[in-house]
Protein backbone atom coordinates (compact mmCIF):
# COMPACT_ATOMS: atom_id res chain seq x y z
CA UNK A 1 0.00 0.00 0.00
CA UNK A 2 3.32 2.43 0.88
CA UNK A 3 4.77 1.78 -2.76
CA UNK A 4 1.39 2.21 -4.20
CA UNK A 5 1.18 5.90 -2.78
CA UNK A 6 4.87 6.66 -3.31
CA UNK A 7 4.03 5.67 -6.93
CA UNK A 8 1.23 8.22 -6.98
CA UNK A 9 3.21 10.51 -5.67
CA UNK A 10 6.11 10.63 -8.39
CA UNK A 11 3.58 10.35 -10.66
CA UNK A 12 1.57 13.41 -9.03
CA UNK A 13 5.28 15.52 -9.12
CA UNK A 14 5.95 14.53 -12.32
CA UNK A 15 2.53 15.65 -13.91
CA UNK A 16 2.68 19.00 -12.17
CA UNK A 17 6.51 19.79 -13.46
CA UNK A 18 4.83 19.17 -17.19
CA UNK A 19 1.87 21.08 -16.58
CA UNK A 20 4.25 24.22 -15.61
CA UNK A 21 4.49 25.32 -19.07
CA UNK A 22 0.92 26.02 -19.31
CA UNK A 23 0.57 27.61 -15.69
CA UNK A 24 3.78 29.37 -15.82
CA UNK A 25 2.54 32.44 -17.22
CA UNK A 26 -1.04 32.76 -14.78
CA UNK A 27 0.96 32.02 -11.81
CA UNK A 28 3.79 34.23 -12.59
CA UNK A 29 1.60 37.40 -14.07
CA UNK A 30 -0.67 37.22 -10.68
CA UNK A 31 1.75 36.55 -8.13
CA UNK A 32 1.38 37.92 -4.93
CA UNK A 33 3.73 41.27 -6.05
CA UNK A 34 6.47 38.60 -6.66
CA UNK A 35 6.58 40.86 -10.42
CA UNK A 36 7.74 44.56 -10.82
CA UNK A 37 4.91 46.08 -13.54
CA UNK A 38 7.32 47.92 -14.78
CA UNK A 39 9.54 44.33 -15.65
CA UNK A 40 10.35 43.24 -18.59
CA UNK A 41 9.53 39.33 -18.96
CA UNK A 42 11.66 37.50 -21.43
CA UNK A 43 10.69 34.12 -22.52
CA UNK A 44 9.94 30.83 -21.31
CA UNK A 45 13.01 28.18 -21.07
CA UNK A 46 12.23 24.64 -20.52
CA UNK A 47 15.24 22.29 -18.95
CA UNK A 48 15.06 18.54 -18.14
CA UNK A 49 16.47 18.59 -14.50
CA UNK A 50 16.85 15.56 -11.55
CA UNK A 51 16.00 16.37 -8.21
CA UNK A 52 16.90 14.57 -5.19
CA UNK A 53 14.63 15.19 -2.08
CA UNK A 54 16.82 14.60 0.94
CA UNK A 55 14.75 14.79 4.12
CA UNK A 56 15.76 15.33 7.24
CA UNK A 57 15.17 11.59 8.10
CA UNK A 58 18.38 10.19 5.57
CA UNK A 59 15.79 9.16 2.99
CA UNK A 60 16.62 10.33 -0.87
CA UNK A 61 13.99 10.43 -3.43
CA UNK A 62 14.68 10.98 -6.68
CA UNK A 63 12.32 12.75 -9.24
CA UNK A 64 13.06 13.67 -12.85
CA UNK A 65 11.16 16.93 -13.99
CA UNK A 66 11.23 19.26 -16.33
CA UNK A 67 11.68 23.30 -15.00
CA UNK A 68 9.81 26.05 -16.37
CA UNK A 69 11.39 28.92 -15.81
CA UNK A 70 11.50 32.92 -17.05
CA UNK A 71 14.14 35.99 -16.82
CA UNK A 72 12.45 38.95 -14.93
CA UNK A 73 14.62 42.43 -16.00
CA UNK A 74 14.17 45.78 -13.92
CA UNK A 75 15.71 48.56 -14.12
CA UNK A 76 18.02 47.10 -11.47
CA UNK A 77 18.71 43.40 -11.73
CA UNK A 78 17.74 40.61 -13.80
CA UNK A 79 16.18 37.14 -11.96
CA UNK A 80 15.24 34.39 -12.99
CA UNK A 81 11.85 32.83 -11.51
CA UNK A 82 11.58 29.00 -11.10
CA UNK A 83 7.81 27.74 -10.56
CA UNK A 84 6.81 24.15 -8.89
CA UNK A 85 3.45 23.08 -8.79
CA UNK A 86 1.39 20.69 -6.16
CA UNK A 87 2.27 18.63 -4.70
CA UNK A 88 5.95 19.37 -4.69
CA UNK A 89 5.64 22.99 -3.29
CA UNK A 90 4.14 21.62 -0.10
CA UNK A 91 7.26 19.87 0.63
CA UNK A 92 9.88 21.94 -0.86
CA UNK A 93 10.70 24.68 1.60
CA UNK A 94 14.66 25.60 -0.22
CA UNK A 95 16.30 25.40 -3.69
CA UNK A 96 19.34 25.74 -4.80
CA UNK A 97 21.09 25.52 -8.46
CA UNK A 98 24.40 24.48 -8.05
CA UNK A 99 26.07 27.32 -5.43
CA UNK A 100 23.29 29.56 -5.99
CA UNK A 101 20.65 29.33 -3.02
CA UNK A 102 16.99 30.29 -4.37
CA UNK A 103 14.90 32.91 -2.45
CA UNK A 104 11.22 31.55 -1.77
CA UNK A 105 8.84 33.87 -2.45
CA UNK A 106 5.69 31.62 -1.73
CA UNK A 107 4.87 27.95 -2.20
CA UNK A 108 6.51 26.58 -4.83
CA UNK A 109 8.31 30.05 -6.40
CA UNK A 110 11.73 31.07 -6.10
CA UNK A 111 13.80 33.24 -7.45
CA UNK A 112 17.52 33.03 -8.41
CA UNK A 113 19.58 36.29 -9.53
CA UNK A 114 21.15 35.66 -12.97
CA UNK A 115 19.73 35.34 -16.74
CA UNK A 116 17.59 32.05 -17.97
CA UNK A 117 20.99 31.50 -19.53
CA UNK A 118 23.13 31.47 -16.32
CA UNK A 119 20.25 29.74 -14.56
CA UNK A 120 20.03 27.06 -17.06
CA UNK A 121 23.80 26.39 -17.36
CA UNK A 122 23.39 25.72 -13.98
CA UNK A 123 20.28 23.35 -14.49
CA UNK A 124 22.16 20.04 -13.96
CA UNK A 125 23.01 20.75 -10.19
CA UNK A 126 19.66 20.72 -9.25
CA UNK A 127 19.86 16.93 -7.87
CA UNK A 128 21.87 19.04 -5.35
CA UNK A 129 18.51 20.27 -3.73
CA UNK A 130 18.44 20.41 -0.07
CA UNK A 131 14.89 19.90 0.79
CA UNK A 132 13.37 18.87 4.46
CA UNK A 133 9.90 17.04 5.09
CA UNK A 134 8.67 15.99 8.29
CA UNK A 135 10.43 12.73 9.72
CA UNK A 136 8.25 9.81 10.40
CA UNK A 137 11.06 8.19 12.75
CA UNK A 138 10.31 8.52 16.25
CA UNK A 139 12.68 7.72 18.69
CA UNK A 140 14.68 4.92 18.82
CA UNK A 141 13.01 2.21 21.63
CA UNK A 142 15.11 0.70 24.07
CA UNK A 143 14.21 -3.21 25.39
CA UNK A 144 16.38 -4.11 27.87
CA UNK A 145 18.80 -7.10 26.89
CA UNK A 146 18.28 -6.15 23.24
CA UNK A 147 19.54 -3.82 20.71
CA UNK A 148 16.93 -1.98 17.91
CA UNK A 149 17.71 -3.20 14.14
CA UNK A 150 15.06 -0.61 12.92
CA UNK A 151 11.76 0.20 11.54
CA UNK A 152 9.50 -2.33 9.36
CA UNK A 153 6.62 -2.20 7.24
CA UNK A 154 5.46 -5.89 8.29
CA UNK A 155 5.65 -8.21 11.34
CA UNK A 156 7.98 -10.37 9.64
CA UNK A 157 10.63 -8.31 9.37
CA UNK A 158 10.95 -8.45 5.32
CA UNK A 159 10.14 -4.58 4.12
CA UNK A 160 12.29 -1.92 6.36
CA UNK A 161 11.32 1.45 6.56
CA UNK A 162 14.18 3.21 5.16
CA UNK A 163 12.40 7.13 6.25
CA UNK A 164 10.46 7.97 2.91
CA UNK A 165 7.93 10.62 3.78
CA UNK A 166 4.36 9.34 5.11
CA UNK A 167 1.21 10.16 3.47
CA UNK A 168 -1.39 8.20 5.05
CA UNK A 169 -1.88 6.37 8.15
CA UNK A 170 0.83 3.81 8.59
CA UNK A 171 1.64 0.98 11.44
CA UNK A 172 5.54 0.60 11.95
CA UNK A 173 7.00 -2.54 13.58
CA UNK A 174 10.37 -2.17 15.78
CA UNK A 175 12.33 -4.77 14.96
CA UNK A 176 14.89 -6.06 18.25
CA UNK A 177 17.72 -8.37 18.54
CA UNK A 178 18.54 -10.52 21.44
CA UNK A 179 21.77 -9.28 22.74
CA UNK A 180 24.54 -11.97 22.63
CA UNK A 181 27.59 -12.18 25.34
CA UNK A 182 31.22 -14.04 24.93
CA UNK A 183 31.89 -15.62 28.23
CA UNK A 184 35.57 -16.66 28.42
CA UNK A 185 36.89 -19.51 30.65
CA UNK A 186 40.80 -19.18 32.49
CA UNK A 187 41.33 -22.88 33.74
CA UNK A 188 43.96 -21.36 36.20
CA UNK A 189 46.49 -24.64 35.02
CA UNK A 190 43.58 -26.64 33.69
CA UNK A 191 42.93 -27.78 30.19
CA UNK A 192 41.96 -25.58 28.19
CA UNK A 193 38.03 -24.67 28.13
CA UNK A 194 36.55 -22.87 24.87
CA UNK A 195 34.61 -19.63 25.46
CA UNK A 196 31.13 -19.70 24.59
CA UNK A 197 28.47 -16.90 23.58
CA UNK A 198 25.39 -16.63 25.30
CA UNK A 199 21.80 -14.90 24.68
CA UNK A 200 21.21 -12.29 27.29
CA UNK A 201 19.64 -13.36 30.42
CA UNK A 202 20.71 -16.87 29.58
CA UNK A 203 22.64 -19.53 31.74
CA UNK A 204 25.63 -21.21 30.64
CA UNK A 205 26.59 -24.90 29.79
CA UNK A 206 29.80 -25.46 32.01
CA UNK A 207 32.14 -27.25 30.70
CA UNK A 208 34.23 -29.88 32.46
CA UNK A 209 37.98 -29.07 33.00
CA UNK A 210 40.43 -31.14 34.80
CA UNK A 211 43.59 -30.87 36.22
CA UNK A 212 46.33 -33.10 37.18
CA UNK A 213 47.09 -33.42 41.14
CA UNK A 214 43.84 -30.86 41.87
CA UNK A 215 40.28 -31.64 42.94
CA UNK A 216 37.81 -28.94 40.65
CA UNK A 217 36.04 -26.67 42.75
CA UNK A 218 33.77 -24.81 40.31
CA UNK A 219 34.07 -21.61 38.02
CA UNK A 220 34.42 -18.22 39.96
CA UNK A 221 33.89 -14.58 38.86
CA UNK A 222 36.51 -12.37 39.47
CA UNK A 223 34.80 -10.92 42.70
CA UNK A 224 35.58 -14.45 44.05
CA UNK A 225 31.62 -16.02 43.78
CA UNK A 226 31.03 -18.89 42.12
CA UNK A 227 28.90 -19.69 38.99
CA UNK A 228 25.46 -21.44 39.89
CA UNK A 229 23.97 -20.88 36.63
CA UNK A 230 23.50 -17.37 37.34
CA UNK A 231 22.12 -15.41 33.77
CA UNK A 232 24.54 -13.66 31.92
CA UNK A 233 24.08 -9.93 30.78
CA UNK A 234 27.85 -8.90 29.90
CA UNK A 235 31.12 -10.03 28.51
CA UNK A 236 32.42 -12.31 31.33
CA UNK A 237 35.36 -14.18 32.24
CA UNK A 238 35.16 -17.36 34.56
CA UNK A 239 38.38 -18.74 36.29
CA UNK A 240 38.37 -22.13 37.55
CA UNK A 241 39.38 -22.80 40.81
CA UNK A 242 41.44 -25.69 41.85
CA UNK A 243 42.10 -27.25 45.14
CA UNK A 244 45.14 -29.43 45.24
CA UNK A 245 44.63 -33.15 46.61
CA UNK A 246 46.34 -34.81 49.96
CA UNK A 247 47.13 -38.50 49.91
CA UNK A 248 47.36 -40.56 52.86
CA UNK A 249 50.72 -42.32 53.05
CA UNK A 250 51.16 -45.34 55.58
CA UNK A 251 54.17 -47.07 56.73
CA UNK A 252 54.63 -50.70 57.63
CA UNK A 253 56.98 -51.32 59.78
CA UNK A 254 57.24 -54.94 59.25
CA UNK A 255 58.18 -55.60 63.30
CA UNK A 256 60.27 -52.14 63.83
CA UNK A 257 59.00 -49.33 65.81
CA UNK A 258 55.71 -47.78 64.55
CA UNK A 259 55.29 -44.65 62.19
CA UNK A 260 51.99 -42.56 62.50
CA UNK A 261 50.39 -42.33 58.75
CA UNK A 262 51.44 -39.13 57.38
CA UNK A 263 49.26 -36.23 54.57
CA UNK A 264 51.06 -35.11 51.90
CA UNK A 265 49.91 -32.84 49.05
CA UNK A 266 49.67 -34.06 45.39
CA UNK A 267 53.45 -33.99 44.18
CA UNK A 268 55.21 -33.39 47.30
CA UNK A 269 57.19 -36.26 49.11
CA UNK A 270 56.87 -37.92 52.38
CA UNK A 271 59.03 -37.53 55.20
CA UNK A 272 60.74 -40.37 56.01
CA UNK A 273 63.49 -41.36 58.51
CA UNK A 274 65.49 -44.76 59.78
CA UNK A 275 63.72 -46.55 62.44
CA UNK A 276 64.77 -49.51 64.69
CA UNK A 277 64.18 -53.26 65.29
CA UNK A 278 65.66 -55.29 67.28
CA UNK A 279 68.30 -57.57 65.86
CA UNK A 280 68.36 -56.30 62.19
CA UNK A 281 69.47 -53.83 60.00
CA UNK A 282 67.37 -51.17 58.42
CA UNK A 283 67.85 -50.86 54.42
CA UNK A 284 65.04 -48.37 54.04
CA UNK A 285 61.29 -48.08 52.79
CA UNK A 286 60.01 -49.27 49.78
CA UNK A 287 57.16 -49.06 47.32
CA UNK A 288 54.59 -51.68 46.60
CA UNK A 289 56.37 -52.48 43.38
CA UNK A 290 59.83 -53.31 45.04
CA UNK A 291 61.33 -49.71 44.65
CA UNK A 292 62.97 -48.17 47.05
CA UNK A 293 61.52 -44.89 48.23
CA UNK A 294 63.76 -41.99 48.01
CA UNK A 295 61.63 -38.33 47.97
CA UNK A 296 59.52 -39.33 44.65
CA UNK A 297 56.42 -37.21 44.52
CA UNK A 298 53.18 -38.64 45.86
CA UNK A 299 50.70 -39.03 42.96
CA UNK A 300 48.25 -41.48 44.99
CA UNK A 301 47.72 -42.84 47.96
CA UNK A 302 50.85 -45.28 48.87
CA UNK A 303 52.01 -47.83 51.37
CA UNK A 304 55.78 -47.57 52.36
CA UNK A 305 56.72 -51.08 53.99
CA UNK A 306 60.23 -51.17 56.31
CA UNK A 307 63.12 -53.35 54.54
CA UNK A 308 65.15 -55.25 57.03
CA UNK A 309 68.05 -57.85 56.66
CA UNK A 310 68.90 -59.43 59.85
CA UNK A 311 71.97 -59.32 61.73
CA UNK A 312 74.61 -61.72 61.53
CA UNK A 313 76.99 -62.43 64.39
CA UNK A 314 80.49 -64.79 64.29
CA UNK A 315 81.13 -67.69 66.80
CA UNK A 316 84.51 -68.82 67.14
CA UNK A 317 85.41 -71.48 68.63
CA UNK A 318 88.45 -72.65 71.08
CA UNK A 319 88.79 -76.18 70.92
CA UNK A 320 91.29 -75.73 73.61
CA UNK A 321 93.29 -79.27 72.61
CA UNK A 322 90.85 -80.91 70.90
CA UNK A 323 89.79 -81.51 67.36
CA UNK A 324 89.64 -77.60 65.55
CA UNK A 325 86.08 -76.64 64.72
CA UNK A 326 85.44 -74.04 62.11
CA UNK A 327 83.80 -70.44 62.82
CA UNK A 328 80.48 -69.60 62.07
CA UNK A 329 78.26 -66.79 60.76
CA UNK A 330 75.05 -67.25 63.02
CA UNK A 331 71.94 -65.19 62.54
CA UNK A 332 70.68 -62.45 65.81
CA UNK A 333 68.42 -64.51 67.79
CA UNK A 334 69.44 -68.06 66.23
CA UNK A 335 71.45 -70.72 67.99
CA UNK A 336 75.26 -71.87 67.31
CA UNK A 337 75.91 -75.81 66.38
CA UNK A 338 78.42 -75.95 69.18
CA UNK A 339 79.50 -79.72 68.29
CA UNK A 340 80.45 -82.53 70.70
CA UNK A 341 84.12 -82.93 70.50
CA UNK A 342 86.10 -86.08 71.53
CA UNK A 343 89.62 -85.97 72.92
CA UNK A 344 91.93 -89.07 73.57
CA UNK A 345 92.14 -89.48 77.87
CA UNK A 346 89.34 -86.40 78.02
CA UNK A 347 85.98 -85.99 79.20
CA UNK A 348 84.29 -83.32 77.48
CA UNK A 349 81.88 -81.04 79.41
CA UNK A 350 80.76 -78.76 76.37
CA UNK A 351 81.64 -75.02 75.19
CA UNK A 352 81.66 -71.90 77.61
CA UNK A 353 81.06 -68.25 77.00
CA UNK A 354 83.33 -67.18 79.55
CA UNK A 355 82.28 -68.62 82.45
CA UNK A 356 78.35 -69.87 81.51
CA UNK A 357 78.26 -72.90 79.85
CA UNK A 358 76.16 -72.62 76.33
CA UNK A 359 73.42 -74.64 76.33
CA UNK A 360 71.78 -73.02 73.06
CA UNK A 361 71.11 -69.83 73.77
CA UNK A 362 70.51 -67.17 70.97
CA UNK A 363 73.45 -65.64 69.58
CA UNK A 364 72.96 -61.47 69.89
CA UNK A 365 76.19 -60.75 69.35
CA UNK A 366 80.18 -62.24 68.72
CA UNK A 367 81.44 -64.88 71.16
CA UNK A 368 83.69 -67.10 71.75
CA UNK A 369 83.24 -70.15 72.81
CA UNK A 370 85.65 -72.38 74.70
CA UNK A 371 85.68 -76.41 74.93
CA UNK A 372 86.04 -77.37 78.86
CA UNK A 373 87.61 -80.75 79.02
CA UNK A 374 88.46 -83.13 82.20
CA UNK A 375 91.47 -85.50 82.20
CA UNK A 376 91.00 -88.91 82.54
CA UNK A 377 92.62 -90.07 85.77
CA UNK A 378 94.01 -93.88 85.51
CA UNK A 379 95.68 -95.95 88.43
CA UNK A 380 99.52 -96.67 88.43
CA UNK A 381 100.47 -99.23 91.27
CA UNK A 382 104.29 -99.26 91.40
CA UNK A 383 105.29 -102.92 92.86
CA UNK A 384 108.93 -103.62 94.13
CA UNK A 385 110.04 -107.54 94.28
CA UNK A 386 106.39 -108.48 93.11
CA UNK A 387 104.51 -106.69 96.04
CA UNK A 388 102.59 -103.61 95.47
CA UNK A 389 104.91 -100.83 96.53
CA UNK A 390 102.46 -97.69 96.30
CA UNK A 391 98.98 -96.86 94.33
CA UNK A 392 98.95 -93.52 92.30
CA UNK A 393 96.09 -92.14 90.58
CA UNK A 394 97.92 -89.81 87.54
CA UNK A 395 96.28 -87.92 84.52
CA UNK A 396 96.25 -89.27 81.27
CA UNK A 397 99.57 -88.19 79.11
CA UNK A 398 101.44 -87.64 82.68
CA UNK A 399 104.79 -88.84 82.27
CA UNK A 400 106.07 -91.60 84.66
CA UNK A 401 108.82 -88.76 85.87
CA UNK A 402 106.38 -86.43 86.71
CA UNK A 403 104.33 -88.94 88.43
CA UNK A 404 107.13 -90.53 90.60
CA UNK A 405 108.72 -86.80 91.52
CA UNK A 406 105.69 -85.46 93.27
CA UNK A 407 105.64 -88.61 95.34
CA UNK A 408 108.09 -88.69 97.99
CA UNK A 409 108.53 -92.58 98.15
CA UNK A 410 108.68 -92.54 94.42
CA UNK A 411 111.27 -89.91 94.01
CA UNK A 412 114.49 -91.92 94.61
CA UNK A 413 113.01 -94.96 92.73
CA UNK A 414 113.81 -96.39 89.36
CA UNK A 415 111.10 -97.41 86.59
CA UNK A 416 111.75 -101.03 85.76
CA UNK A 417 110.82 -103.51 83.09
CA UNK A 418 109.45 -106.93 83.46
CA UNK A 419 113.16 -108.04 83.57
CA UNK A 420 113.97 -105.52 86.27
CA UNK A 421 115.98 -103.34 83.69
CA UNK A 422 115.94 -99.47 84.31
CA UNK A 423 113.95 -97.75 81.60
CA UNK A 424 113.03 -94.05 80.73
CA UNK A 425 110.49 -92.55 82.77
CA UNK A 426 109.93 -90.09 79.92
CA UNK A 427 106.67 -92.98 79.09
CA UNK A 428 102.97 -91.44 79.93
CA UNK A 429 100.53 -92.84 81.44
CA UNK A 430 97.22 -93.67 78.69
CA UNK A 431 95.79 -96.31 81.11
CA UNK A 432 95.85 -98.17 83.93
CA UNK A 433 99.01 -100.18 84.57
CA UNK A 434 101.03 -101.85 87.22
CA UNK A 435 104.88 -100.94 86.51
CA UNK A 436 108.01 -102.50 88.85
CA UNK A 437 110.24 -100.14 90.42
CA UNK A 438 113.70 -100.65 92.08
CA UNK A 439 115.95 -97.85 94.32
CA UNK A 440 118.27 -95.97 92.83
CA UNK A 441 122.23 -95.68 93.41
CA UNK A 442 123.92 -93.12 95.96
CA UNK A 443 125.09 -91.28 92.88
CA UNK A 444 121.59 -91.46 91.00
CA UNK A 445 120.01 -90.11 93.91
CA UNK A 446 122.19 -86.59 93.74
CA UNK A 447 121.53 -86.52 90.32
CA UNK A 448 117.68 -86.59 90.92
CA UNK A 449 117.81 -84.62 93.70
CA UNK A 450 119.57 -82.04 91.62
CA UNK A 451 117.87 -82.44 88.69
CA UNK A 452 114.64 -81.99 90.46
CA UNK A 453 115.98 -79.42 92.34
CA UNK A 454 118.09 -76.81 90.21
CA UNK A 455 118.06 -74.19 92.14
CA UNK A 456 120.41 -76.04 95.14
CA UNK A 457 123.13 -75.77 91.23
CA UNK A 458 122.30 -72.53 91.01
CA UNK A 459 123.49 -71.46 94.82
CA UNK A 460 126.36 -73.60 94.91
CA UNK A 461 127.99 -71.93 91.80
CA UNK A 462 127.39 -68.65 93.13
CA UNK A 463 128.86 -69.50 95.85
CA UNK A 464 131.62 -70.79 94.07
CA UNK A 465 131.74 -67.45 92.46
CA UNK A 466 131.21 -65.07 95.92
CA UNK A 467 134.67 -66.89 97.56
CA UNK A 468 136.42 -66.38 93.85
CA UNK A 469 135.04 -62.72 93.97
CA UNK A 470 136.64 -61.84 97.52
CA UNK A 471 139.65 -63.69 96.65
CA UNK A 472 140.21 -60.99 93.94
CA UNK A 473 138.79 -58.22 96.63
CA UNK A 474 141.49 -59.42 99.24
CA UNK A 475 144.45 -59.15 96.64
CA UNK A 476 143.35 -55.53 95.61
CA UNK A 477 143.39 -54.06 98.66
CA UNK A 478 146.81 -55.82 99.80
CA UNK A 479 148.46 -54.90 96.45
CA UNK A 480 147.19 -51.28 97.57
CA UNK A 481 148.51 -50.84 100.96
CA UNK A 482 151.81 -51.63 99.81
Amino acid sequence: MTNKRTNRLKANRLFMWLMTLLMAAAVVFGGAGIMNASAKRLPFVHFSATINLIYNTGYVESVDVTVESYTEENSSSTYTIFTLRSPLKEIITDMSCGDTQGTSYSNGVFRFPGTISTVAFNASYLNYNVVTASSAFPETPTKEGYTFKGWYFDEAFTQAYDGRPITSDTKLYAKFEINRYTVTFDSAGGSAVSSQTVDWNSSLSLPNTSRVGYDFLGWYYSNGTQYTNQVITANTSLVARWEIKHFAVSFDSAGGAAVETQTVDYGNSASVSSISREGYNFLGWFLSNGTQYTNQAITEYTTLTAKWQIKTFKVTYDSNGGEAVSEETIEWNKTASAPTLERTGYIFHGWYNGETKYEGQAVTADMTLTAKWEVIKYTVTFYVDGEVYETMEVAYGTTFQEAMAANERLFFMNLLNDEGVKISKSAKVTGDVSVPVGEMTNEEKVAAFIGNNWWVLYLAGGLVLAGIAATVIASVVAHKRR
